[in-house]
């Protein structure tokens, strides 16, 4: 058993500034996969959806929030710069494209707002290019 080898070593403040600092470092998060689990669901939600992140990778919302703040504090620090910069530039261009289709999104809402049966009134007409 490693904690009884750990106990004879450790003094037993020792032994309680480890679990301490365990508990800080997000143990439960050293799978490679997982990381990358939580970097491709940031890209696909936003950073900051952190209930659908959730979801996505199988953690409580608190969990996802601890991480995230750790995420993007350290990140720049302790990250291999290669790594986060890629990950940092996935979750920015997705969610550039995630605000652009809102906004179409409010565009065309506003546009079908402005007819009484959108879908006998609007005309679309036919553009080159497109077949």
């Amino acid at each position: 058993d490693p904690y009884k080898l750990l106990k004879k070593i450790l003094t037993k403040n020792e032994l309680v500034e480890r679990e301490t600092l365990l508990k800080e470092g997000f143990i439960d998060w050293d799978s490679k996969a997982l990381v990358q689990s939580f970097v491709d669901a940031c890209a696909l939600h936003g950073r900051d959806s952190f209930t659908n992140i959730a979801m996505e990778i199988g953690k409580t919302k608190a969990e996802v929030i601890d991480y995230s703040k750790a995420f993007w504090k350290l990140g720049p620090i302790r990250i291999a710069r290669s790594t986060w910069e890629s990950w940092s530039s996935k979750i920015e261009r997705s969610e550039r494209r995630v605000a652009r289709n809102i906004k179409l999104d409010q565009a065309g809402a506003i546009i079908i707002s402005q007819y009484r049966n959108p879908w006998e009134n609007i005309e679309f007409k036919k553009h080159g290019g497109l077949r």
